[in-house]
């Protein structure tokens, strides 16, 4: 069957040779363009007739940062409040477990229709998968007073957040029509995507949405400046002011009636000055205040990191001066919690030393934050992915496991080996069966214990090896000396 009827129309989407129909495309909200750009999403209009859904709608408006990552889908516009379902059974009595997945791109670039997000090969596995877009930088997270006093909760920014929410209860309200259960919801992302998982979990409005939660590499744990950390309300009101003076608007009725491409160009100008989450009380919490409050959703939560998060900084070995990352430590630390961390990472290099530490600080150490904090509360399950792909020389960096973990291994031109798929299908069983039940095991599987007081973790490389957390005493060195800061 490749037709589904759901509240607003007919979808006709496309049958995959695995078994598995795609649906792409799927407006969730309705177009936020006009006098709902910087508002809260609104619902998706009804359609007559048939609607194709074969084919990925545009993405946010965006710049590149990263290079290329949908080359096969060029097309972004303002109107991008769409989602992706991949089923094996689009039966509504089916009841399978639901991954939503929400993508990375440090809330300023990414989205749902990327190669390496597609979900036909977990979805293979018995499990309904949801991508999302939502909102982007200017587009998603503008605040300024003007909007402020337009909401009744006094705040404004936060629109690509509550555009999560808003897939995330169109997913509910209609996955049963594909075959999943409502009642069934696993929460994930990677990067950007997993401190918006975290934030699901932390937030008033979201965490009675959703069962079970995953997150790949960072988390809302952030206690230095951090390039995905929220800005607080009254800083983010005071950057998007000073960007209507910047793109030459009086009001925000000048800005709304401003062409979207003037005001990505405009703020390509000062990149510095991104817009991004803001700490609102409303919207988004202070999550690591929650969590410690233990007022999170209590669900059970599988994350992890990748062994070698900012490898790619090695190959900036000609331009690393040793003498100012000495100088930055002691001006982060101190002296004495400077000679604290080069001891607790070893007679390494100054080079490597900088690259584990970055590493850490960055992305391991919220994640690991994440798992400690979360350990109180429900069953965790924390790994390390140690797989470096073919061809890489800087090791298992961030956002490489993606193809591994949905299948799409061939979505780049990489010399994989049957190891590497076979580590993509160990991974793919392990995240769906969590996704069932709770827990990322399951016959053939090297058995993952919870992460407890042991801080046993799973690490995924060609064998699958469980052992007590390598780096347990350096983060908990960085615990310690974020504490005293």
């Amino acid at each position: 069957m490749t037709t589904i009827q759901i509240p607003q129309g007919t979808l006709r989407g496309r049958a995959l040779d695995s078994g598995v129909t795609a649906f792409m495309g799927i407006p969730y909200a309705a177009p936020p363009v006009g006098a709902l750009r910087w508002q809260p999403p609104q619902p998706p209009v009804p359609w007559t007739g048939v609607r194709d859904a074969t084919k990925a709608a545009a993405r946010c408006i965006q710049h590149a940062p990263y290079g290329e990552l949908e080359a096969d889908n060029p097309n972004q516009s303002e109107d991008c409040l769409y989602l992706n379902v991949w089923t094996p059974n689009a039966n509504a009595k089916a009841k399978l477990p639901v991954l939503f997945w929400i993508h990375g791109g440090e809330f300023w670039a990414g989205s749902g229709s990327e190669a390496r997000y597609n979900g036909a090969h977990l979805a293979a596995r018995g499990a309904v998968i949801v991508t999302i877009n939502h909102r982007l930088g200017v587009f998603g997270f503008l605040s300024h007073p003007e909007l402020s006093a337009e909401s009744e909760h006094n705040t404004s920014g936060n629109y690509g957040l509550l555009d999560q929410i808003a897939a995330l209860e169109w997913t509910r309200e209609n996955i049963a029509h594909f075959g999943g259960d409502p009642d069934n919801i696993t929460v994930g992302g990677e990067s950007a995507g997993s401190c918006s998982v975290s934030f699901l979990m932390a937030s008033p409005r979201a965490k009675h949405l959703f069962h079970k939660a995953l997150g790949q590499s960072c988390a809302y744990f952030m206690p230095e400046p951090h390039a995905m950390k929220p800005l607080s309300h009254a800083d983010n009101e005071q950057r998007g002011s000073e960007f209507m003076h910047a793109a030459g608007a009086d009001s925000i009725a000048e800005l709304r009636a401003m062409p979207a491409e003037h005001l990505l160009a405009t703020w390509l100008k000062d990149p510095s000055k991104r817009m991004q989450p803001c700490f609102d009380d409303h919207i988004l919490p202070h999550v690591n205040q929650v969590f410690t409050r233990g007022e999170q959703a209590r669900i059970p939560l599988l994350c992890g990191w990748n062994g070698d998060e900012y490898g790619f900084y090695r190959a900036h070995a000609d331009k690393f001066e040793a003498p100012t990352f000495a100088r930055r430590l002691r001006e982060s630390f101190g002296d004495t919690g400077a000679d604290e961390v080069l001891a607790a990472y070893g007679p390494h290099r100054a080079l490597e030393t900088a690259t584990q530490l970055m590493s850490d600080r960055a992305m391991v150490w919220p994640t690991y934050k994440w798992a400690e904090e979360h350990t109180r509360a429900a069953p965790v399950y924390a790994y390390q992915f140690d797989r470096a792909p073919p061809g890489s020389p800087f090791g298992a960096t961030h956002a490489s496991e993606l193809e591994y973990v949905f299948g799409a291994l061939d979505s780049k031109p990489r010399g994989y080996t049957q190891d590497d798929r076979d580590l993509s299908a160990r991974i793919g069983d392990r995240w769906i069966a969590f996704a069932k039940s709770g827990e990322p095991n399951g016959e053939g599987l090297v058995p993952w214990p919870a992460y407890g007081a042991d801080k046993q973790v799973m690490y995924l490389n060609a064998k699958d090896t469980v052992r007590p957390l390598k780096t347990r005493a350096r983060l908990e060195l960085l615990d310690r000396l974020f504490h005293q800061k």
